[in-house]
């Protein structure tokens, strides 16, 4: 994305001085597309992957010749490898501030030093702590440096940290505490997804949180699961629908992981005979009721704004202006309902 926003910038004053744009307008343009902050993804993810696959490496390389090395030796090594990779990202960053993949790759590094960290200093220290909540930390910690550079790959990353926690914590004892692993995903990644107009990190966010919230409600709900998420593959269609609409195209991105959801539901919905004892009963438990109702709720504001800021863009007060989404919706509740 880089050499098209470089083109913009040096297209702006030209389309000022011919009074096609006002200064204004190339101010918010600036804004907007900044030069300098995007680079090439292949590249990017190359070396992502790269600093992941090191990191790894360096977790076996601790692991199998940790019993030789001293305390201090450990904790020197763990220590002086955060600091080395996290302050060269920093100081690069700060003296040549277009070198945004070499600064992301050792910010990652950093990253995977830090979750080697937490298991060997616990080892150190035994810490008798359940080792699912390593993954939890490392998770907060990725998560708490994508918000501050901020980085993509560093989301991308906290993202495969709260799946890795949501499975290897997976029980059915917690009912409504299993939600925080896919909460997190909502309320941290996506966010930060937004924000940075990514539509990897929205694609593979909302695809995530809507797998793993059924993963760990599943035990609770039994069964019963399919319609929370049935309604929120609706709603990510609805916001990526409503993005497209409203100027934010990266959104469909959004729509695109609702719909994969969505289809292979409609799919699953279309095997009426081994459904049936299931799928005919409303939501009996307070639980089941909230999460029924919230979800509903959201799905219908979605579709409906949808519809309506669709409606308003192409100015065509008829029923074909409607989102597509709202017909799909329509067929999908004849499939669940008997």
């Amino acid at each position: 994305m880089s050499r098209h926003h470089a083109w913009l910038h040096g297209e702006l004053p030209s389309w000022q001085a011919e009074g096609l744009i006002s200064a204004e307008q190339a101010a918010t343009l600036r804004q907007r597309y900044p030069a300098g902050l995007g680079t090439s993804s292949a590249r990017l993810l190359l070396a992502a992957l790269g600093a992941v696959a090191l990191g790894f490496g360096v977790i076996l390389h601790f692991a199998y010749n940790w019993a030789e090395m001293s305390k201090w030796t450990k904790l020197a090594i763990i220590f002086g490898g955060l600091v080395l990779s996290h302050g060269g990202g920093l100081v690069l960053a700060k003296i040549r501030p277009g070198s945004r993949v070499a600064t992301q790759t050792l910010h990652l590094f950093g990253t995977m030093i830090f979750g080697a960290g937490i298991w060997l200093i616990s080892q150190i220290y035994h810490f008798d702590s359940p080792y699912p909540d390593a993954f939890l930390a490392w998770a907060l910690g990725a998560l708490a440096l994508a918000w501050a550079l901020p980085s993509i790959p560093q989301g991308a990353l906290a993202l495969a940290l709260l799946g890795a926690w949501s499975t290897v914590d997976f029980t059915g004892s917690l009912q409504l505490a299993n939600v925080f692993a896919p909460g997190l995903m909502l309320v941290g990644v996506l966010p930060l997804a937004y924000w940075r107009r990514s539509k990897t990190l929205l694609f593979l966010g909302s695809g995530a949180f809507l797998c793993f919230l059924a993963l760990e409600l599943g035990p609770s709900l039994e069964q019963w699961t399919l319609y929370p998420l049935f309604f929120l593959a609706v709603t990510s269609l609805g916001i990526g629908t409503l993005g497209r609409a409203g100027g934010r195209p990266e959104l469909g991105a959004s729509a695109l992981a609702g719909h994969l959801v969505y289809l292979a539901l409609l799919l699953f919905f279309s095997y009426r005979e081994a459904l049936d004892p299931y799928l005919g009963h409303l939501p009996e438990t307070p639980l089941q009721r909230v999460l029924f109702g919230v979800t509903l709720a959201l799905a219908v504001a979605s579709m409906l704004a949808a519809a309506l800021r669709t409606r308003q863009r192409l100015n065509r007060p008829s029923l074909q202006t409607f989102p597509q989404i709202f017909l799909q919706t329509v067929e999908g509740w004849q499939l669940i309902m008997p």
